[in-house]
């Protein structure tokens, strides 16, 4: 037995081997930390002539640092193999990937070539909680004919990189083999055939060629993510049975075509069960080479059968252009269950394209017709100017949700697949079907613009509240502590101002013929007294200072429905007009600070109801005061007439059109 532990091996030259052991040894290495090599463990002999022997190896709480090549293993002619890595950590120290772009280089490279001495062999490879973080793949080449067994479980992959790829054709077997993946890649023979698959007139049910699978893997708890690869970032499964049981493939890439699981030309089956994918980007670069946007969750050119149970493949990227989501290229059976889904990003579509076939063909020197099965799910935008609220999902085989292109309205933009509102304005779905959007402009600095892609993005009192411990104000949209509150001496000032305007929509004094007389008081011509006087003896009705009360409310209205621009703007030519319509309004802004909160817990709604509650106290008041003064008149005997309360009202009416 060959063994060490406890040590750690550095070096600066990364042109020598760490460790150089024969396989003839039984081999265990713990607590064991190589660093800088260009080769940290090689095990492995020439080519035997007439001997055989089994290989034993356990690797086990070691560390690889910044090694080009961690592992290199091979093996000719075993009896039997059993490899065991557990708690060991691959990692890259400066996270660098310059290193990682040279045509070979391996984390763990594992190769079994074909039996030459012995007709077949064993193999049990084991990889439990190890980690791969920055590192190049790992390669295990089982191509000898045997029972073969590899499971991989609770490890991580992550980062791991792969820029360039290999391939070759094995001479004695005639088969094609490539090494293009990112984080690792199994490579078995291809099984022996069970049932050819071929099809004829009596068969009622569906029928697809199965072979024998003695070449088995398992992946189980694992993670892969941020993975980057020639052809697959994740996982190329070649020949054999590969079942996955709850890993979590997220953002894996590759630059040509699959992102997370790539099953090779063969007789490869893949079960999938409990599993989740993601992808929440659009692509990623290394150096000069950028990943193919079309990169797809599972692509399958394998003869063998494809199995979901359970299983998730969400994406969130916003891009305009079609992308594959699952694409089954030349397959064979396929199933996925109910309980599995497929989602695209809010508002696209996913689509099937079904492109299954019959494929006649030659099998044992006869004619054979094979069932191949051709499936492809994709995302798909809505075309420019059209928008969609839903995600395009998929339950089992069938499309489940069928994604309704609205146009888009004025009042937003697209930004990629989502749906943007316009500054100033509000968006809120609506409940028809197909759902839709609604737009609304916002009151004045009620909506700020905030960089977002979001239709509701509008922020603001308005559409909010304020945070707890606060409260509304009067007078303005910002929100003042709870404990500031409590102000009552603004019920006194609010009544008195009230029955001020009441008594003056009632008595109408001339004011302005009073203040026109005092400050021309100099000019006393003879003219003017006579018109005084011919204006004071006509009666029609109407108080000769009515004129300007009109004006001055008609303007006003006009003037706030015909504005054009904002109010800003016009304060900035006229700066007394802001104050003359919150005194209309009874918004005086200058009181904020001391009537703008009497009690707390004010909230918008009954922020305006209480500023539209000063109108109906005014009409109330001068309803009131009207009525004392005709019972006053009818007692006096005096003649005043019944009109007088209706116009009253209209007028009180006036007053804050915009509250109502």
């Amino acid at each position: 037995m060959a063994m060490i532990s406890d040590s750690l091996i550095v070096s600066n030259i990364k042109k020598k081997k760490a460790l150089l052991i024969s396989p003839k040894y039984c081999i265990k290495m713990v607590n064991v930390t190589l660093m800088s090599f260009k080769i940290g463990l090689h095990i492995g002999s020439s080519k035997p002539k007439n001997c055989s022997f089994p290989i034993d190896v356990l690797i086990e709480n070691c560390t690889f640092v910044d090694n080009i090549y961690d592992t290199i293993l091979t093996f000719y002619d075993p009896t039997s193999v059993k490899l065991f890595i557990r708690n060991t950590r691959f990692i890259s120290s400066n996270h660098t990937v310059e290193v990682f772009q040279k045509k070979k280089n391996y984390a763990i490279s594992l190769k079994i070539p074909l039996l030459e001495n012995i007709t077949s062999t064993k193999a049990v490879i084991e990889l439990e909680n190890n980690v791969f973080h920055y590192r190049p793949p790992s390669y295990f080449s089982l191509l000898f004919e045997g029972e073969k067994n590899v499971t991989i479980r609770r490890s991580h992959f992550r980062n791991c990189i792969s820029a360039y790829g290999r391939q070759w054709i094995n001479k004695k077997s005639g088969y094609f083999y490539q090494k293009i993946t990112g984080a690792i890649a199994v490579l078995f023979s291809p099984d022996k055939p069970q049932r050819l698959g071929c099809m004829n007139s009596h068969m009622s049910q569906e029928v697809h060629p199965s072979w024998t699978n003695n070449s088995r893997i398992l992946f189980e708890d694992t993670n892969f993510e941020d993975n980057f690869g020639v052809a697959v970032g994740a996982v190329y499964i070649s020949n054999g049975f590969a079942t996955f049981r709850r890993c979590i493939f997220r953002n894996n890439f590759g630059i040509q075509r699959a992102g997370h699981v790539y099953c090779a030309y063969g007789t490869g089956r893949i079960y999938l069960v409990d599993c989740s994918f993601f992808r929440t980007k659009k692509n990623v670069t290394l150096g000069n080479m950028a990943a193919s946007k079309t990169g797809t969750f599972i692509y399958s050119e394998s003869a063998g059968s494809l199995k979901l149970v359970n299983t998730s493949m969400m994406s969130t990227v916003t891009n305009r252009s079609t992308y594959p989501i699952l694409d089954i290229a030349s397959g064979g059976f396929v199933d996925i269950d109910q309980n599995s889904e497929i989602k695209c990003s809010e508002g696209q579509k996913l689509l099937l394209e079904n492109n299954t076939h019959l494929q006649y063909t030659e099998k044992n020197k006869s004619a054979c017709i094979l069932n191949v099965t051709s499936l492809r799910y994709y995302c798909r935008s809505c075309a420019p100017g059209y928008y969609g609220l839903k995600r395009g999902a998929s339950r089992g085989l069938v499309v489940a949700y069928l994604i309704h292109c609205l146009r888009c309205p004025f009042r937003a933009t697209r930004i990629e697949n989502n749906i943007a509102a316009k500054p100033n304005f509000w968006g809120y779905p609506t409940s028809t079907h197909p759902r839709s959007l609604e737009f609304l402009a916002s009151p004045e600095d009620y909506c700020p613009s905030i960089a977002t892609t979001y239709y509701n993005s509008c922020q603001g009192t308005l559409w909010g509240q304020c945070a707890k411990g606060f409260t509304e104000t009067l007078f303005s949209t910002e929100c003042r502590n709870s404990t500031e509150c409590g102000n009552y001496f603004v019920w006194i000032v609010t009544m008195v101002l009230t029955i001020l305007l009441a008594l003056y929509l009632l008595i109408k004094p001339p004011l302005l013929i009073i203040l026109r007389n005092q400050i021309f008081w100099f000019i006393n011509s003879k003219q003017n007294q006579e018109e005084d006087n011919l204006n004071n003896t006509i009666d029609d009705g109407e108080h000769p200072d009515s004129g300007y009360l009109k004006i001055t409310f008609y303007f006003y209205q006009a003037a706030e429905t015909v504005m054009v621009g904002a109010m800003d703007k016009l304060i900035g030519k006229i700066p007394f007009i802001h104050f003359v319509i919150s005194a209309h309004n009874f918004h005086v802004q200058s009181v904020n600070e001391i009537l703008g909160c009497p009690f707390a817990g004010l909230t918008a709604v009954t922020k305006e109801l209480l500023l539209s509650g000063t109108l109906f106290l005014t009409m109330a008041l001068s309803s009131f005061m009207a009525w004392i003064m005709l019972l006053m008149s009818l007692w006096a005997r005096k003649s005043r007439p019944l009109s007088i309360i209706w116009p009253l009202s209209w007028k009180c009416c006036c007053l804050d059109t915009k509250a109502l």
